[in-house]
């Protein structure tokens, strides 16, 4: 939780109940919100340190909290029974309110008032000060924001080899930087709707670059194979000429004999000297 001390509001409000003649009983001498940042439709809880600058002991039945939205129901948040106390002159005291914050709450600044109820039900008035109140598409924007980024990123250092998902890269890129844009403007639902786009544009990007990587790695192996089956047939066809059998038709096979007995005649004679 975040402490923080009381604005120009507070100490307006002050100087008008001073002139008026009215003096505080207590103060907020500190308080911690439990977000440092609250959105439209959020909930959360504020602990309000009350210093006691009335003489002697005063007890507080509770805390009332009542932001400016509230005017028109008349509602308020109040601190619990179990939260009473009795604060001695000079001393401090916790006392932590639980609050919700509409969605139809306007983005900006939201005054903020907080009462105490003493031991004879009297309300008496503490300070004022001031709730700022982000809107909630700034939440999911920033969300996004980081989300995409990183995205990009790695897309980028990817270097895609399909034309169309370079294509769908750079679309995602140019919507990412107009919603950084927008935002800066607090236009934040035209940003978060951008971002998106982009988020969708890059995740079919990214389906695109797979069947592309796929596609190219198919046919690799295609003309691979194409290019082993060739050399097999050669080589298979080779390897018949040699393997063939010598087949000889009838006259052959007697044209053969008659070769054999020339060669055996040849061979019997003796050379003459």
């Amino acid at each position: 939780m975040r402490p923080t001390r009381l604005g120009t509001a507070l100490a307006f409000f002050l100087l008008l109940l001073s002139s008026a003649g009215t003096a505080f009983a207590a103060h907020i001498h500190n308080l911690w919100w439990s977000s440092p940042t609250y959105y439209q439709g959020d909930g959360g809880s504020v602990t309000f340190e009350i210093f006691n600058d009335d003489s002697g002991s005063r007890y507080y039945a509770k805390l009332i909290l009542q932001f400016d939205w509230e005017n028109t129901t008349g509602s308020s948040f109040q601190t619990g029974p179990s939260q009473s106390k009795s604060i001695p002159w000079g001393h401090v005291a916790n006392f932590t309110v639980q609050f919700s914050i509409p969605a139809a709450a306007g983005v900006g600044n939201h005054l903020y008032s907080l009462y105490y109820v003493d031991a004879s039900n009297k309300t008496s008035p503490v300070g004022q000060e001031f709730l700022y109140v982000h809107d909630s598409f700034e939440r999911a924007y920033r969300n996004l924001l980081s989300e995409v980024g990183r995205k990009i990123t790695t897309a980028n250092s990817t270097l895609y080899g399909s034309p169309v998902a370079r294509s769908l890269l750079l679309e995602a890129d140019g919507n990412y930087t107009r919603a950084i844009t927008l935002a800066g403007e607090g236009q934040y639902q035209k940003a978060t709707s951008l971002l998106s786009e982009a988020a969708s544009t890059l995740s079919q990007a990214n389906s695109v670059e797979q069947t592309y990587t796929s596609s190219v790695s198919t046919s690799r192996s295609s003309s691979k194979v194409d290019t082993v089956s060739v050399t097999s047939n050669q080589s298979g066809t080779t390897e018949n000429w040699y393997s063939q059998p010598l087949v000889l038709s009838g006259a052959g096979i007697a044209a053969a004999l008659a070769a054999i007995g020339t060669i055996s005649v040849v061979r019997r004679k003796r050379p003459t000297h």
